[in-house]
């Protein structure tokens, strides 16, 4: 921060400089998280981290990016422990981490039996089949071409319905820091004083600069961002 222009630049007069340093270590801790695969090709997400702050969708899209469907395709829900693997404390330290990386899983688990089903439909090695942006195809065989939607209609004759789950503790989770530089103009509103050694004085803050957020979060619903 030192070495920022704004710390270096000269400041004007009547105007004071603050600067504040913040850190917030995050966590990891238990979630769970369940999906079931709808015939019309969306997917039912359940997850036992209370909504803060559109959470629900940015699990959602952890899941829509591993099937390669929209994220309005992903119906999440959150339910109580009576129904989803235990799910600790919801916090902005954990929630997108934690309950995220349980989405993800449990759509690879889902993503990986819709590869073992399309092997079945068309009596190939599972091993020669991948799913991308939501297709299922034939590394040897470009006929061999399904989309999710497409295999969704088929599961109940070809198997019956596919779901998957996960419950996660992951660690590695990365601390946060943020650095921030104010100036801080003083203009004085009342020609008196209020009072003996008192006066009266109009606070502007110009400019304000957040001048580092290393290692800062990345965001997963830009939409959401927006909104706050």
């Amino acid at each position: 921060m030192r070495d920022h222009p704004h710390y270096q630049s000269a400041k004007k007069e009547g105007t004071g400089r603050g600067v504040a340093i913040g850190f917030w270590f995050n966590i990891g801790f238990d979630s769970a998280c369940n999906i079931a695969v709808n015939k019309d090709g969306s997917v039912n997400l359940t997850e036992g981290s209370t909504d803060i702050g559109g959470s629900r969708t940015s699990i959602a899209m952890h899941a829509a990016e591993v099937l390669g469907i929209p994220v309005e395709d992903v119906r999440p829900s959150v339910v109580d422990t009576d129904t989803i693997g235990f799910t600790a404390v919801t916090g902005g330290s954990r929630t997108t981490f934690a309950t995220g990386w349980a989405a993800y899983e449990a759509a690879q688990d889902v993503k990986q039996q819709c590869i073992d089903r399309a092997a079945s439909i068309w009596d190939v090695d599972a091993n020669d089949l991948q799913m991308e942006d939501g297709v299922i195809s034939s590394q040897s065989d470009s006929e061999l071409k399904m989309t999710f939607k497409e295999l969704a209609e088929q599961m109940s004759d070809t198997g019956g319905g596919i779901s998957g789950s996960a419950s996660v503790n992951p660690k590695g989770v990365g601390g946060s820091f943020a650095g921030n530089i104010a100036d801080v103009l003083l203009t004085l509103t009342q020609a008196k004083p209020l009072s003996k050694g008192l006066h009266a004085f109009k606070m502007s803050v110009k400019p304000y600069i957040q001048a580092t957020l290393k290692d800062k979060c990345r965001v997963v619903a830009y939409k959401v961002l927006d909104g706050h």
